[in-house]
């Protein structure tokens, strides 16, 4: 199967296939590994490793692991680094013929053994929704603090919520597979941050549940991850480049200028907020703007002279805030952070 077709006629006795891209995680990822292999169900579940070559041990641990479990684990080898995406992408296409797909990540772990059965259940009784997701907690393996990722809520998310947020994170999500089928992968723009894209995915095609109240995984913080390596003002670019490839999907002009609209802002916050060294295209992304923009909100007139003079005018914006003066708050159009 071509890696740009991402579909599957065949039909499988796996219930939920598991994604896990590994890439020189042999600190983490054993944990992972364990925390898929003692789940308890009554259906079949396989782990497929996407291990991309990594420098480390990584791919000794995972070859032990695949001849120690053939039946539950296959692990994908690599001659060369393909990069994170399409490390994701080959992986999820090993998954296809599976009726659910679920992630975690290699440096990342399943803490509950009930996990699997519980979503596979809450998405059986519920068939309109497309996948779904619970809270986790975030462990900043630097300062050995943790935190909640997501919000302790229970609800439904959908369009907006995941296309403005970042309302879960990946090693809580199963999604149907039916859905996976259906990705051009041949036409995506490229990006750093695949869940980004699978959030924006399952947004254009349906709701899903979110469970905050639930915590059955734990997302690692660390100096090592991609996330952590990979500049913000990056992913706020690739996040208007996606935004271009899901403009065909939304069918919904309105909502696409406003999603647009959020992310031209949410670029040039982060980029002033972080003084970042990265270029950006200013002036078109500018006149974009403008268009896009209601001048009669005064959050989009203090975008308009962020754009314009950049760092500068955010530090003298946030001097005057410490003196009271804040431009009045919009929450449908003040930044992502």
């Amino acid at each position: 199967m071509n890696y740009c077709e991402i579909k599957s006629d065949l039909e499988s006795t796996i219930k939920v296939c598991v994604v896990m891209v590994a890439y020189n995680q042999d600190q983490f990822i054993e944990d992972a590994i364990n925390g898929v292999l003692m789940q308890e169900a009554d259906f079949e579940i396989q782990l497929v490793i996407g291990e991309d070559f990594s420098t480390d041990k990584t791919r000794q641990i995972c070859e032990r692991y695949a001849k120690q479990y053939p039946e539950k684990i296959k692990l994908l080898e690599s001659s060369k680094n393909h990069g994170i995406q399409r490390n994701s992408f080959r992986t999820i296409e090993a998954c296809l013929d599976a009726t659910y797909i679920a992630f975690c990540e290699g440096d990342d772990v399943w803490t509950d053994k009930h996990k699997l059965r519980h979503q596979v259940s809450l998405l059986e009784k519920n068939k309109s929704a497309q996948a779904h997701a619970h809270n986790v907690i975030r462990r900043n393996l630097i300062t050995m603090e943790d935190s909640d990722f997501g919000v302790r809520t229970d609800k439904e998310l959908g369009t907006k919520d995941l296309f403005l947020g970042w309302p879960f994170h990946i090693v809580s999500l199963t999604i149907r597979a039916e859905l996976m089928r259906s990705i051009p992968v041949n036409k995506l723009p490229q990006f750093i941050s695949c869940d980004r894209f699978l959030n924006m995915w399952i947004g254009c095609h349906g709701t899903m549940i979110y469970e905050g109240t639930k915590f059955m995984a734990m997302y690692r913080r660390h100096h090592f991850g991609a996330s952590a390596k990979a500049n913000m003002v990056h992913v706020r670019q690739e996040d208007l480049a996606t935004l271009s490839f899901f403009r065909a999907y939304l069918n919904d002009e309105r909502l696409y200028r406003e999603l647009r609209l959020n992310a031209i802002q949410s670029l040039f916050f982060t980029s002033a907020e972080l003084n970042s060294s990265i270029s950006i295209s200013r002036w078109p992304l500018l006149l974009e703007f403008m268009q896009l923009a209601s001048f009669m909100k005064m959050t989009n007139v203090y975008f308009l002279f962020l754009i314009i003079f950049g760092r500068p005018f955010y530090l003298s914006y946030e001097a005057l805030k410490k003196f009271g003066k804040q431009i009045p708050k919009n929450s449908n159009s003040l930044p992502l952070n």
